[in-house]
């Protein structure tokens, strides 16, 4: 730039010169409060490339007035803190308000759900509960598979969340529970991981799904008499009677019930229904885990080994070596079980 040029410019840009301040101090001050606005630009920048990016893409997508406002609260939520939970409630209802489609409403909500802990529980099962409705107005059969996973899910999550009045919150589980199951009865759910994971038993809470699970078993056993059940889902109807079974014995000893629950489940493992093994598998398999995490009662015993004989009948020849080894490892528990109690009871 030559000298005629560059008194062009301070001639053109006097009047804002006049403002510097003329001391050392004062140019001082304005120097370090040009170099925060420059930070803060800087740090909008870095924000605003953060919520752009692709994790916190809306599914499904939404318009520009509400996906920013989406991104924010998504990104705020993997920072933790109500912030995230008041932006998404604020978006739900603009979005609510404008009758958008009940397909954001259910993304928006499930966000807010998964947002913070300590949020107003009343006011966030009345908006999923709205939610639902909006969803379902016209006809539940005509929503595509993919929304009805969500709103499955959109359930059960809000159903979980810890309150002091588990009845606000069973009904929601109790909804995600029952489609749920009318899904993978259709065939059209390919996992049930959102019901499934209600009853937890290893801790107190899958007392809670106690109601739950007999309503579903209920719903189940009606399917199996009516219509028949395919041998995956005599397989999981068999795993809920035993999950019910452990929850009864490990809580609170009620046996009778427990015996009750695990007859159900031989019951539906008929051998005939299940030539090559395939759910008695599964079941096995199942049946392990619970007795590795709870321990095996001695009054309940006899029902895994009648399971593994049903089994061994079912299978009219050797199974591989994979299910083998399986149904050797829990005859060798059962009887290292077995000899335990026994010498307990000589020592008394």
């Amino acid at each position: 730039m030559s000298i005629r040029a560059f008194r062009n410019v301070l001639r053109l840009y006097r009047p804002q010169l006049r403002l510097v301040p003329k001391s050392r101090l004062g140019r001082y001050g304005l120097a370090v409060a040009a170099a925060s606005a420059a930070g803060m630009w800087l740090m909008y920048q870095q924000l605003e490339g953060h919520i752009w990016s692709d994790e916190w893409k809306p599914d499904p997508p939404m318009p520009p007035q509400y996906e920013r406002r989406y991104r924010f609260g998504a990104f705020l939520n993997s920072l933790g803190g109500i912030e995230a939970w008041d932006e998404l409630r604020d978006l739900w209802r603009m979005a609510a308000a404008d009758n958008a489609d009940p397909a954001i409403l259910v993304a928006i909500a499930a966000e807010m759900v998964r947002a913070d802990a300590d949020a107003p529980l009343g006011e966030e099962h009345d908006m999923v509960a709205e939610t639902l409705r909006r969803l379902l107005r016209d006809n539940w059969d005509s929503v595509n598979p993919r929304e009805r996973e969500r709103a499955i899910s959109l359930a059960h999550a809000c159903g979980l969340r810890e309150d002091d009045e588990m009845s606000v919150s069973i009904p929601f589980l109790q909804w995600a529970w029952a489609q749920a199951w009318h899904l993978a009865v259709e065939g059209t759910l390919k996992s049930i991981e959102p019901a499934a994971t209600t009853l937890d038993l290893t801790s107190q809470d899958g007392v809670k799904a106690v109601p739950i699970a007999l309503v579903i078993a209920e719903f189940f056993e009606q399917r199996r008499k009516q219509h028949g059940l395919e041998p995956m889902q005599q397989c999981n109807l068999a795993k809920l009677y035993t999950s019910l079974a452990f929850l009864f014995m490990s809580h609170n000893q009620q046996l009778d019930i427990a015996h009750k629950y695990h007859r159900r489940a031989l019951a539906v493992l008929e051998p005939a229904t299940d030539p090559e093994g395939t759910a008695w598998g599964h079941y096995l398999m199942a049946i392990s885990r619970v007795f590795f995490h709870i321990g095996l009662h001695y009054e309940l015993i006899g029902h895994l080994d009648e399971a593994l004989n049903m089994y061994l009948r079912a299978q009219q020849g050797m199974p591989d070596d994979a299910m083998k080894q399986l149904v050797h490892t829990s005859i060798l528990r059962i009887a290292v079980r077995k000899r335990q109690i026994l010498e307990s009871e000589d020592k008394r």
